[in-house]
């Protein structure tokens, strides 16, 4: 599954663009924002009509060939927008991101606005910040994890501020019960969790507070490994720039003992096995060894 964040004619406030220093100031804005969502899952992309052939389009409906016209033409579609640009106008976006189709394969879309005060019509779900992209990822991967492989390739990229084991991979397939269909709204949330603690233990020297603020924030019993503490907590990762893997042992673990399933009761044995590594250049990282049942 993939997804596409949405730029069209409503995603701009046409009104403040009087002088090409506004306009080399809203390329910019768009060049860091693709910059900032543009991934193997995700994709910014603009309606055909968002730099101009519509009254709200960046420059208008209509245009006419002058210096001035050509250069702002050059800045937009060779500099800014490129390969990002569309084949739907805007009124096919909004049809696009009404009809949203989460089956196996397909893509998601979702409006952006540039402006907190800006919004497109009747849609009832759009975003206005990087931390609103997050949050609808979460969303979308707690919901429709479609495979085991699909939950952890996207995960790796929604939590970026953690480090994955490529043993997760395989330690996913260990869930207790059924699979990954079953339990993704619990491990996202803690996954989340995970994400939103990373910087602040950062700079941490007491392993014993940061699994109380993880668990506070996760909502799940957070501890570490009681007895047999053996190698099955050992896990490779790659975290420096060097790309050398490093062992880190991972006996912290959150315990997943719910399941998407409100009505289920029953107490599951689900574990996020993980380690807190000191790394000279990156403070304390947060090292995901296993994703899956109880070791």
């Amino acid at each position: 599954m993939k997804s596409e964040v949405c730029l069209s004619i409503y995603s701009v406030d046409i009104k403040k663009l009087l002088t090409y220093s506004d306009f080399e100031t809203l390329s910019n804005t768009l060049i860091e924002l693709k910059e900032k969502v543009n991934n193997e899952f995700r994709k910014l992309s603009f309606s055909i009509d968002f730099i101009c052939g519509h009254d709200n389009s960046v420059l208008g409906a209509v245009y006419n060939y002058s210096p001035d016209t050509a250069a702002l033409m050059s800045l937009f579609y060779n500099q800014t927008i490129g390969s990002n640009i569309s084949s739907y106008t805007t009124d096919q976006m909004v049809q696009n991101i009404s009809n949203n189709s989460f089956e196996k394969g397909s893509i998601y879309y979702t409006a952006y606005c540039l402006e907190d005060y800006i919004f497109w019509p009747n849609i009832e779900k759009q975003c206005h910040s990087i931390t609103e992209i997050y949050n609808f990822d979460c969303e979308i991967l707690s919901k429709y994890p479609l495979t085991n492989d699909s939950f952890i390739r996207r995960a790796n990229y929604i939590f970026s501020d953690v480090y994955f084991s490529e043993n997760c991979f395989e330690s996913i397939r260990s869930i207790k019960g059924k699979d990954i269909t079953y339990f993704s709204a619990p491990f996202v949330r803690a996954l989340s969790a995970l994400q939103q603690c990373a910087p602040l233990i950062k700079n941490s020297n007491n392993n014993s507070n940061d699994l109380d603020i993880i668990g506070a924030t996760a909502g799940f019993e957070c501890t570490a490994q009681g007895a047999n503490k053996d190698n099955r907590f050992n896990f490779m990762f790659k975290i420096d720039s060097q790309n050398e893997e490093k062992k880190i042992f991972c006996e912290y673990h959150l315990k997943i003992n719910t399941c998407n399933n409100k009505g289920d009761s029953f107490h599951y044995q689900n574990r996020i096995y993980f380690g807190l590594s000191n790394i000279e250049t990156k403070g304390k990282v947060i090292c995901i060894g296993h994703i899956g049942g109880h070791l």
